[in-house]
């Protein structure tokens, strides 16, 4: 097996890559050190954009606890 596509990293990275593929692409990572690298970025990523999310939301929602400050 090739490396994958950052699109199929970035699906396991995130937990939305169906079951059937993973074992397939946890084999290829046992073996390839750029794609596990990928991998830990991609997940970085996924972490901080659901964690600007729930910021945004908190602030949409006016929670004044967590609602970004103005200037």
């Amino acid at each position: 097996m090739g490396c994958p596509d950052e699109h199929t990293l970035a699906r396991f990275a995130s937990g939305e890559l169906p079951e059937v593929e993973i074992a397939k692409l946890e084999a290829h990572l046992d073996g390839c050190a750029a794609c596990r690298r990928a991998v830990v970025a991609l997940a970085r990523l996924a972490t901080q954009r659901a964690n600007a999310s729930i910021a945004a939301s908190r602030g949409a929602l006016g929670d004044p606890e967590h609602a970004p400050t103005l200037p």
